[in-house]
């Protein structure tokens, strides 16, 4: 075998670039952005670049597939150059849809992303072959996209993982010091650049000539004969085997069992396709057979995947998940019926009716967004109006008592709200300006609103907030005091704004230019503890136990109470030299009396010096 010259490489490379100029610009300016975020260690607040990488990361692949298809429909020069440009205005519009801070933005941007990836690579395998009836050119096309990803990736690993040695020998034998994130950057040099411009290079560049192929892999037969056709199997008697359990103990499928299904699913499809082209051949008796049932087989476990979402759809609500998941469920019914009734069994529908349903699924009244919003909103009001939280069509506090599951319910849904589409869907609901209150909650905390708007608006309602986790049988509780308190800071020295997930932390302070103290707060005992050394030694023991086993008698079995009097919340201390007081105003935990213990505390600290 001979090995291939500089010269024929550069030449090859150089094609290749003339060939995809725009997605390789596209794919070297995604690289600059992450080699650029990667030195900064990210950047908060400021997503330029992180914009830039994700939506470059979708312009590779929708770029690319502009030209295939433009060379396979033989479009002169300026057809082109046009359907080119629209390409690109498409990315920047999709651009200026993304957060300025993607940060402190609701999820549905990234899920919105993750569905636009997906779709694009499908609109990839299908687009090239539209309407055309060629479907040995469509399997031949998919096929060598398909190994030329494998040998992009196999030669990008092999890279990396050879330059990643010889830096870390120039750094174990010369002593250069070379930084972590330089590992990083490299790996996204050769991913960005390396493995885009090397599966450009291999992609077929006369699809007219693939539909008279014949030419089948035999690695690819033995992969799919010996490994993906076995996992079907496995798969098929585990889900019958549990269809006949709920059928025998007349239960609802669980929810689980959807992405086994799925898992399902997608094995089997992805071994009929990688067979399409054999499965008529005369040895290959008993593919045909797997090709003749599977989708029959399948049927019954798409109506249990169907029973099981929508379980969880009648009981919660449509969430973005649940809704692309109810929808490939629906899909994958559609196909099963397809291929068991239709005698064309044309392969191209799984590709393109799919990336069809998932870039309508991705925005639009119809879309996984605006039916999610709409439904948890359709079950929120209801539940505020019949607790008395909702009059005339504004959230105020409520004086009654609220059920744990009406509690942990609302919680749900305020959570999923905020998190996944912003705090403006709940904005018409109160008075009170929420971007104003998240940017506040985020500054005082350090951390990102999204994270603590739920605990906040919940408890502006009147009642705790309860995690998803939380049960009336776990004895976990969640109690809160109002946060416009007014602080009394005379006397002390020093404020601590405390946030603590973390079964012990340990916190520096200096209180002044020769006095220092350490702060060792265990939740588990329920206890902080201050020692100082320097000027003075002393040291200070705040005990929580006390004020939460009150808590706990005062509120009985209420898991989650919220507005609870500042006083019953703070806890005073004092030692020979030191004051401190601690102001909570949440704190989550578990136990009863005698087994307290906590996960969550948020709170203000003084401590200061008692000779002042």
């Amino acid at each position: 075998m001979k090995l291939p010259s500089l010269s024929y490489l550069a030449e090859h490379s150089v094609r290749t670039f003339r060939r995809f100029p725009l997605a390789l610009a596209d794919a070297v300016a995604g690289t600059i952005a992450s080699l650029v975020l990667i030195n900064r260690e990210g950047l908060q607040g400021e997503t330029f670049l992180t914009n830039t990488m994700l939506t470059t990361a979708l312009g590779i692949a929708f770029l690319t597939t502009i030209t295939v298809v433009g060379e396979k429909r033989k479009w002169n020069g300026a057809t082109k150059f046009a359907s080119q440009l629209a390409g690109v205005i498409a990315l920047i519009g999709y651009y200026f849809t993304l957060p300025a801070d993607l940060e402190a933005a609701p999820s549905l941007h990234m899920i919105r992303f993750a569905m636009f990836a997906v779709t694009i690579h499908l609109l990839t395998a299908a687009a090239p072959f539209a309407g055309l009836n060629e479907p040995n050119g469509f399997w031949q096309y998919n096929k060598a996209v398909f190994m030329r990803i494998l040998n992009a990736l196999l030669y990008s690993g092999v890279l990396f993982a050879g330059l990643a040695i010889a830096l870390e020998a120039l750094e174990q034998l010369f002593g250069v010091d070379i930084s972590f994130k330089r590992y990083g950057q490299l790996w996204a040099a050769i991913m960005g650049i390396f493995n885009t411009w090397f599966f450009l290079a291999g992609m077929p560049d006369d699809l007219d000539k693939l539909n008279l192929e014949t030419e089948y892999p035999r690695g690819l037969q033995i992969f799919t004969q010996y490994i993906l056709i076995p996992l079907v199997v496995i798969y098929f008697f585990i889900l019958y085997a549990y269809m006949g359990k709920i059928i025998i103990e007349q239960q609802w499928p669980k929810g689980w069992v959807t992405g086994l299904i799925f898992g399902f699913s997608i094995t089997g499809i992805l071994a009929l396709l990688l067979i399409h082209p054999i499965k008529d051949r005369i040895e290959n008796v008993w593919i045909r057979t797997f090709s003749k049932w599977y989708y029959a087989l399948l049927l019954p476990l798409d109506i249990l995947l169907l029973l099981a979402i929508w379980r969880r759809i009648s009981d919660y609500g449509i969430t973005a998940s649940r809704y692309i998941v109810a929808v490939l469920g629906l899909w994958l019914t559609a196909i099963s019926l397809y291929f068991v009734i239709s005698r064309v069994k044309n392969i191209k529908v799984i590709p393109t009716s799919l990336c069809v349903i998932g870039f309508l699924s991705a925005f639009g009244p119809w879309g996984a967004f605006s039916i999610s919003l709409r439904s948890q909103l359709h079950r929120l009001e209801p539940l505020l109006s019949k607790n008395g939280i909702l009059f005339e069509g504004k959230i105020r506090k409520t004086n009654g008592q609220v059920s744990f599951d009406d509690s942990k319910e609302i919680s749900a849904i305020v959570r999923y709200l905020i998190e996944t589409h912003g705090t403006e869907t709940l904005q018409p609901l109160f008075a009170d300006n929420l971007d104003t209150l998240g940017k506040r909650q985020a500054d005082s905390l350090h951390l990102n609103a999204r994270y603590q708007l739920p605990q906040v608006l919940v408890a502006m309602m009147g009642i705790g907030y309860v995690n998803q986790w939380q049960s009336v049988k776990s004895q976990s509780f969640s109690y809160s005091s109002p946060e416009d308190r007014v602080l009394n800071i005379e006397g002390f020295d020093k404020l601590l704004r405390l946030h603590i997930s973390q079964p012990r932390d340990t916190i520096a302070v200096t209180l002044d230019h020769d006095i220092s103290c350490v702060v060792v707060a265990d939740q588990g005992k329920l206890l902080a503890q201050i020692v100082a050394s320097g000027g003075v030694e002393d040291t200070v023991r705040l005990d929580f136990r006390p004020m939460m086993k009150q808590l706990r008698k005062i509120n009985g079995t209420v898991a989650n109470q919220s507005n609870i009097a500042a006083e019953s919340m703070t806890v005073r201390s004092e030692g020979n030299h030191l004051r401190a007081t601690i102001f909570v105003y949440d704190i989550q935990g578990k136990g009863g009396q005698d087994t307290l213990s906590a996960f969550s505390m948020r709170a203000d600290l003084l401590i200061g010096l008692k000779s002042k």
